[in-house]
């Protein structure tokens, strides 16, 4: 296993990575779980349209963005 990489249950279907369970280093800790700080600091747009471009505007009232959206553009945004 590697030790710098976040590690999350295989998905079907729609989703972009499961946010459901995960083995997160200590190291990567802020890329899995800082959601909030950037939803509540107003970073998430700023991810999204690095991320994930085509997700719309405003991102929350887009049809294709969803927790896991949001989880796979945060970890790509820190480069995990």
């Amino acid at each position: 296993i590697d030790p710098g990489a976040v590690w999350l249950a295989g998905v079907q279907a729609e989703f972009f990575a499961n946010d459901r369970f995960a083995v997160v280093p200590r190291d990567r800790l802020s890329a899995y779980f800082d959601g909030w700080r950037l939803l509540t600091s107003g970073e998430a747009d700023k991810v999204f349209e690095s991320q994930m471009p085509r997700s719309g505007k405003p991102v929350y009232g887009a049809d294709s963005t969803n927790c896991e959206a949001f989880l796979l553009a945060r970890l790509s945004y820190n480069e995990v």
